[in-house]
């Protein structure tokens, strides 16, 4: 294995304990990279909301790729090095798909200089969004549901709160065509969520833009993840990590293991793998 030049990192569950704060060990961890001349890529699917604010908190500065590869801005400044938008023909028919299932649509939407959401202010079950609504309701513009995509601008996402099985009906409504998916049957909003965006929109495509605009060897890079939408990104570095938390899937196709996110995993995948330093207890292991 070649020097690593850039490694990728997850967010949540990865970069961060189990309590959503930063170890000292893992700090020091990240300080050793930005000395070394390695740099750090953030890969979240939160929004440049919630991504830029743990990125503050972090001290990071440098690629931050978000909204699980649809888009990669430069942080501080917010600079857009990629878009990938879901077109808004497709969306807005997803969108009455949706509300015909009893779902509010929410349409997220990312540009240089601003970021908001776009709901239907029509809400056949509320309950389903009663979460998620006041977290962001600065960022909220209530429109009738056919107007939810009429604007200049494609849209980056599309999501949908609700039992886990109607969900699942609405996606087959949809169709496969136009668009990728991610289904999580457990959100952070109090019940399932399903999000559409670009097709080729994946943490792993991200990873391989950002390499070639740093001129950096997909071989010299690191990926590190815990969660599904971790695996392209995994796969498509040249050494792929899966936290020792990660379910069985994804370390599946991870070229090894580390420690759980309450252990160091990530600082003691960057002491073994980038700086070459022997393993003690709990580090990470070739698969």
């Amino acid at each position: 294995m070649g020097r690593i030049r850039l490694v990728a990192a997850d967010l949540d569950g990865t970069l961060l304990d189990p309590h959503g704060c930063i170890t000292p060990r893992t700090r020091a961890a990240l300080r050793r990279l930005a000395d070394a001349g390695v740099t750090l890529a953030l890969a979240t699917g939160r929004r440049w909301t919630g991504g830029s604010v743990a990125a503050a908190s972090l001290g990071f500065s440098g690629p931050l790729i978000h909204m699980d590869g649809a888009v990669i801005r430069s942080y501080p400044s917010g600079d857009v090095l990629h878009r990938s938008a879901l077109d808004r023909r497709f969306a807005q028919r997803a969108v009455h798909a949706m509300f015909a299932s009893g779902i509010q649509p929410i349409v997220q939407y990312s540009h240089a200089d601003e970021e908001y959401l776009h709901v239907a202010e029509e809400a056949p079950n509320p309950q389903w969004t009663a979460t998620y609504l006041p977290a962001f309701h600065q960022q909220i513009r209530f429109l009738p549901v056919a107007d939810l995509c009429d604007v200049s601008v494609d849209p980056i996402r599309l999501v949908a709160l609700a039992p886990v099985g109607v969900l699942r009906r609405v996606a087959v409504d949809i169709g496969a065509q136009g668009c990728g998916r991610q289904l999580l049957l457990h959100g952070n909003y109090g019940t399932a969520e399903l999000t559409l965006f670009e097709s080729n929109v994946s943490k792993g495509n991200a990873l391989t833009i950002l390499a070639r605009s740093l001129g950096v060897p997909l071989e010299e890079t690191m990926a590190i993840g815990d969660g599904p939408n971790d695996i392209t990104m995994l796969r498509a570095a040249g050494l792929g990590v899966a936290m020792g938390q990660a379910p069985r899937r994804v370390r599946a196709v991870a070229d090894a293991l580390t420690a759980a996110n309450d252990d160091d995993g990530l600082a003691r995948a960057i002491e073994r793998y980038v700086f070459d330093e022997p393993s003690s207890g709990g580090a990470s292991t070739y698969l």
